[in-house]
């Protein structure tokens, strides 16, 4: 059953804040509770498609669609650098993939991936100080454009980053470590897609 919120019956009333769910659209646990009770075989949910639905309700009930908005962006820039550590291990996994095995242990790869981890935190730092900077001046263009210009500074050069540390980690002609280092960011895309697709639901269910 995919589920989803109906942008056409959502609104910042709490009483008025409806889920799709399927097919069907629910406004409460009780509407839920119902189909599950009376409702038809087909009708009915898994055993983890109700608790995630009413995870769902749940919150729509306690919070407007503002309130959902703010705190559900609050926690994703809280907990980023936790999903970060989460990831590690999966990033040594793709190194260990494209590095010869033989001369390289899977502790080699944490250790790099122990490096450029610590670099990207730092970013996510930078990032979070321009942040501050920028809420406590006064609103207004030329402000919004330096920081959007920083952002993707900092973000371009941690991508280009890897490039230079694996090739001094790992050694290798320049050709191979950007041939293996295009093939790793597809595959670590993938990988990452997973893990913030995971990340964004269980920010969500867990809003208060």
């Amino acid at each position: 059953m995919h589920y989803s919120a109906n942008p056409d019956s959502l609104n910042t009333t709490h009483e008025n804040t409806r889920i799709k769910l399927g097919e069907q659209i629910f406004g409460s646990q009780r509407e839920i509770d119902s189909i599950q009770k009376f409702g038809k075989p087909d009708e009915k949910m898994s055993s983890l498609e109700y608790w995630f639905a009413s995870r769902c309700i749940a919150v729509s009930e306690h919070n407007s669609i503002t309130e959902i908005k703010e705190k559900f962006k609050e926690s994703m820039i809280h907990n980023f650098p936790k999903v970060l550590f989460i990831y590690m291990p999966l990033f040594a996994f793709v190194l260990w993939l494209f590095n010869n095995k033989k001369r390289w242990f899977y502790f080699d790869h944490g250790i790099f991936t122990l490096h450029y981890f610590s670099f990207l935190l730092l970013g996510c730092l930078i990032f979070r100080l321009f942040a501050a900077i920028k809420d406590l001046l006064a609103e207004n263009i030329i402000i919004n454009m330096i920081y959007v210009l920083l952002d993707l500074a900092i973000c371009g050069y941690m991508f280009y980053y890897f490039f230079p540390a694996h090739h001094r980690f790992y050694g290798g002609t320049r050709t191979a470590t950007i041939l293996k280092g295009l093939c790793m960011l597809v595959l670590n895309s993938f990988f990452a897609g997973i893990i913030m697709l995971l990340f964004m639901i269980y920010t969500f269910i867990n809003i208060k």
